[in-house]
């Protein structure tokens, strides 16, 4: 896959039962994590190594990811130094991942020198097959920065992808990452992760879950493998995630949990709408679904969407522009398509032909009018297709055109073809 970390086996290899000594080598893992917090948290602790470095992470890193240089000195030429450090190191590791709080094995990797670089992680438990990889390699100069207020670098702008996908669109991508190291200390990456292309990261909430990664060793493997979560399945292992059928969550009025905060906990990614207690405190959420092609997606369903672009003839439209979104209550690919006045599950994740998809409106005192443009003709592409057709990503074929009108021919209809 494009991006990819060449020995993938490092962080990522066979995983054996934890051996005698690995509950101990998981508290020494958990107490040194909290160091790491510490410092980040400017409590020092055993972690720091001297003055510099008592303040922690947090007062050193720019937690908004907006990175600055003083004195008129980027200073990026002493980051491009810590990162040599890093690629040193090769693989290091970061536990509390996700909702089972999986280990995972990180590996940083460039081609060249500071080009054709690539992220990887890949999670440590046996039976998860979670991945990310980086989109496309990037050049470090183009995302690297340096906060000279504070000593820290700063990697952004980078999309990732699972490594089963051959590519993917930065638009669309589905998460996003930057990474965080002090100038002079090679010990520690901060990441973080985004869901929204790097606007925000969700890991940097009042919780500050910024994963804290350390230098990869088989000490610290063996204490995450020992740090399971889910049920047993056999020989020393276990399951990281929930089978369909099984609950897995609740969606309140006052809190979220498990499956509806994040559907990860399933194995399928996929959650429905099992019941709801007394009708009024919270809905129950099992793994599975049973919204299927057609089906409606209401207001949970979409609730659990996100807008999801689509590229054709190498014209990109966002989710917004063809009224698409993905998600984990709509069975097989998860799209679901506006169609009419609401949302349905459509495997395809396009109109077909024949398909209803938007009208020319009548204007009137409103904004949009009684009767709004809607749909393909709202957000059609410039110019027309080479058989004379309008243009809108939302249609499978690309194309559209008028079909009919009503209101006395005040409002024209139109269809995908």
């Amino acid at each position: 896959a494009t991006g990819a970390v060449d020995d993938r086996a490092d962080p990522a290899g066979p995983i054996e039962q934890p051996r005698a000594g690995a509950e101990e080598a998981a508290l020494e893992a958990q107490v040194a994590e909290r160091d790491l917090r510490d410092r980040k948290r400017g409590k020092g602790g055993k972690g720091k190594k001297d003055d510099d470095q008592k303040d922690g992470a947090k007062a050193r890193r720019s937690k908004s990811g907006k990175v600055k240089s003083g004195k008129g000195d980027t200073g990026t030429e002493h980051c491009l130094k810590g990162f040599n450090d890093i690629l040193s190191v090769q693989t290091y590791m970061y536990g509390k991942g996700g909702v089972c709080e999986d280990g995972f094995g990180v590996r940083l990797k460039c081609v060249s020198t500071y080009s054709g670089c690539s992220y990887y992680e890949k999670s440590l438990r046996a039976s998860s097959t979670f991945a990310l990889d980086a989109c496309v390699p990037f050049d470090l100069p183009d995302v690297l920065a340096y906060d000279a207020e504070t000593g820290m670098c700063t990697l952004t702008g980078i999309d990732l992808k699972r490594p089963e996908e051959d590519s993917c669109q930065v638009p669309t991508a589905e998460y996003s990452t930057k990474i965080t190291f002090h100038v002079d200390d090679s010990s520690a990456l901060y990441i973080d992760f985004s869901s929204n292309g790097g606007d925000s990261y969700y890991t940097e909430g009042e919780d500050d879950e910024t994963r804290i990664a350390t230098p990869y060793s088989d000490e610290g493997v063996r204490a995450r493998r020992a740090e399971v979560c889910g049920a047993e399945v056999g020989n020393g292992l276990f399951s990281s995630c929930k089978g369909d059928g099984e609950y897995c969550g609740y969606n309140g009025n006052i809190r979220e949990t498990g499956c509806w905060k994040d559907p990860n906990v399933c194995c399928s990614k996929k959650i429905q709408r099992v019941n709801v207690f007394n009708g009024y405190f919270w809905d129950n959420y099992e793994c599975g679904c049973r919204l299927n092609d057609g089906s409606r997606c209401g207001g949970y369903c979409q609730e659990k969407g996100v807008e999801s672009g689509r590229w054709f003839g190498g014209v990109y439209q966002s989710g917004k522009d063809i009224e698409r979104i993905v998600s984990r209550m709509c069975c097989g690919s998860g799209y679901a398509m506006k169609f009419g006045s609401g949302y349905y599950c459509n495997e395809s994740g396009c109109l077909e032909a024949g398909k209803k998809c938007g009208q020319d409106g009548i204007g009137g005192p409103w904004p949009d009018g009684p009767w709004p443009d809607t749909g393909c003709w709202k957000n059609k592409l410039p110019g027309t297709s080479s058989s004379g057709n309008l243009r809108w990503n939302g249609c499978c074929s690309g194309e559209f055109e008028k079909t009919g009108s009503n209101l006395f021919g005040g409002v024209d209809l139109y269809s995908c073809v």
